[in-house]
């Protein structure tokens, strides 16, 4: 262990308390010439990255860890050597080619951790270890701001805190609600200021009622470490006065400075947790709306939930209910951008966890850039055209897994959909530095960093097999389960294990598309899809490596699960039957799913006879004596456009 290593784990050890504590060097995924390990932790993942001398992709790195001396040694999953150099044309930054990534998951919050890493064999053994500390759920404060019961005037933070006490912006505990209301300000159609614009970092916005404004929330460029929970944002946004038509502008409830496009990499560690976000002021356009427009119009454009572009990362977006009704939908959900680059949306070293997302026209989680050591789970996803857009991801790795889909369209019209009308669960893909064709007018490739796909599933209406129902569970996702975007592809190093993918018409649609038809491009050494252990139905891309334990059909009632008639998805309860294929018949995932019950884990996003999943702002507090406040909601049917 270096001297350096030595102080990081003195310095884990002894501090306790916010985002920041047992950092070992702050942005691990832009640092070169990495023979010790680097980690970046958040409430419950660590992400681990390693150059080491004699690192191959013939050589795995083992990867265990521990609560520190308490506890004995537990398997997490290999780390990925990322074989890519500058020969490829998908090559990553110079700082991430031939190096080791990944991430430990379903950690505690607010402990110490021991990790070894191990590679063999080929070669003498090299091991390396180090001790990191998981964030607290307990903030601490030194100064507390107490705002207005009730105000029609933007709000400006510029006094923060620091690491030992953020500054606290929330109500009087002599009032019931904090409320900025900047619908009607100045009698503006658009509002040009946020009701809250932050320009100082350690701060916590809590339990604040924000209507109307450009955004509910601002973070200006360079804020760092803030913290924005228990609060009600809605009725956000400005009008589309550009068109012809009365729509919104891209405009987040929750955003970066818009000024500014380019990187900024001091915005770090944003915590969204437990906030109702919803009813924007205006509505957005959906697919082909527009189609004499070109892209500008044919694409969906108007309101956002959440958008944080080309940030630093190390962000955690958790325990969120967004959600809207027919009239006022959003554009995106959880985004950012740029999707064709190495940063992008939500950078490096973050967890999307545990939201209950619903009304869309795009995408639903656009997690979109570079990918690495990004974690996305357990989010139960409705009413939305695209769940998860993954389109690129330029470095990776990153993990989605135990994600629920339910109903999916892409223009109005009743659900379950026709084929057209619907989207996918996963948008692969793969992008140039521009929008031109690819790949031809491409001078810089994005794409091909590793993804994994674990114990997620797509819900599906009823069918009839064999004069039985099957399958009774939401309204489904219609169309291809997960698909490469048009002429982005191919699309390489996708491993997918555990699933329950289901499509509405099996002959049709896919359940695996990561090329066009008529593509046989082969994968690099190292850098094939596969995927097994899956159940499914629909069609996969031929050129791919399927295992021997995937249950694949191409009829109705191939494979279609046999699930416990008790379920209830929204509810977070989606079982297989008893004894069905899939029960208790999937692999084991280091670190995923160790806690699974019976003979071997469950395929899909439920374990049977586990515990129940849980989505939104009331997620995890079981017991725990801690509830989100009962915050009002402004009367939405007084104000019209």
């Amino acid at each position: 262990m270096s001297r350096f290593q030595s102080l990081a784990l003195l310095a884990a050890l002894l501090l306790g308390g916010g985002p920041t504590a047992g950092h070992a060097v702050a942005a691990c995924w832009q640092e070169s010439d990495l023979v010790d390990p680097c980690w970046e932790t958040t409430f419950e993942s660590i992400s681990i990255y390693w150059s080491p001398p004699g690192g191959a992709a013939d050589r795995p790195c083992r990867v265990q860890y521990r609560r520190s001396f308490l506890e004995p040694w537990r398997d997490g999953q290999e780390l990925w050597f990322d074989p890519r150099d500058g020969a490829d044309p998908f090559a990553p930054p110079a700082a991430s080619r031939l190096q080791y990534r990944g991430s430990i998951v379903g950690l505690e919050p607010g402990a110490a951790y021991d990790v070894l890493l191990t590679l063999d064999p080929g070669g003498v053994e090299e091991s390396a270890t180090f001790t990191c500390r998981t964030w607290d759920e307990e903030f601490p404060v030194s100064d507390t701001t107490f705002l207005a019961r009730h105000s029609r005037q933007p709000y400006l933070i510029s006094a923060g805190g620091s690491p030992e006490g953020y500054r606290l912006y929330t109500r009087d505990p002599a009032n019931a609600y904090a409320a900025i209301d900047l619908y009607d300000y100045a009698a503006q159609r658009n509002p040009g200021a946020a009701c809250v614009r932050v320009e100082a970092s350690y701060v916590i916005l809590r339990e604040l009622v924000l209507h109307g404004g450009r955004h509910g929330v601002e973070l200006a460029d360079g804020v760092h470490d803030v913290v924005i929970e228990y609060c009600d944002i809605s009725g956000w946004g400005q009008e589309d006065t550009v068109h012809t038509y009365a729509y919104g502008l891209d405009h987040g409830a929750i955003s970066t400075d818009l000024v500014t496009w380019d990187t900024n990499f001091d915005n770090r560690r944003f915590i969204i947790q437990r906030n109702r976000i919803h009813h924007p002021r205006w509505d957005s356009t959906y697919w082909e709306e527009f189609p004499e427009g070109g892209h500008d119009e044919d694409h969906p454009r108007g309101p956002l939930a959440i958008y944080l572009r080309n940030t630093g990362g190390n962000h955690v977006i958790r325990y969120n209910e967004i959600f809207s009704d027919s009239t006022r939908m959003f554009f995106d959900i959880l985004t950012g951008g740029s999707n064709y680059s190495d940063y992008g949306f939500p950078g490096a070293d973050s967890d999307i966890y545990q939201n209950r997302l619903a009304d869309c026209w795009d995408d639903a989680i656009e997690a979109e850039g570079g990918g690495v050591n990004v974690r996305i789970w357990e989010n139960y996803i409705d009413r939305s055209q695209t769940m998860i857009a993954l389109a690129t991801t330029s470095i990776g790795p990153l993990y989605v897994f135990r994600n629920v889909a339910a109903g999916s369209r892409k223009q109005p019209g009743t659900l379950p959909a026709e084929e057209s009308n619907a989207g996918v669960f996963v948008k692969l893909g793969n992008g140039c530095n521009n929008f031109d064709s690819y790949p031809d007018n491409c001078t810089d490739f994005y794409g091909n960093g590793r993804i994994y796909l674990y114990h997620n599933t797509t819900l599906q209406p009823e069918i009839v097999c064999n004069g039985l129902p099957q399958a009774v569970l939401g309204r489904g996702v219609a169309h291809d389960v997960v698909n490469q975007n048009s002429n982005r592809g191919p699309v390489f190093n996708l491993v997918s294990r555990n699933n329950i993918f289901q499509v509405r018409e099996p002959a049709r649609q896919w359940a695996f598309h990561s090329r066009a038809d008529d593509d046989t491009t082969t994968a690099p050494p190292g850098q094939e899809n596969h995927y097994d252990y899956d159940l499914c139905s629909g069609d996969i891309t031929e050129l791919e490596a399927l295992g021997e334990h995937l249950l694949w059909g191409l009829d109705d009632c191939d494979y279609q699960p046999d699930y416990d008639p008790a379920n209830d998805p929204e509810a977070g309860i989606i079982w297989l039957a008893e004894g069905a294929a899939g029960q208790d018949d999937g692999c084991l995932l280091p670190g995923f799913n160790d806690d699974f019950s019976g003979a071997a884990p469950d395929r899909g996003a439920g374990e049977r006879a586990g515990a129940a999943l849980e989505y939104g702002r009331y997620a995890e507090l079981s017991g725990s004596g801690h509830f989100p406040p009962l915050l009002p909601r402004i009367d939405l049917a007084r104000h019209q456009r």
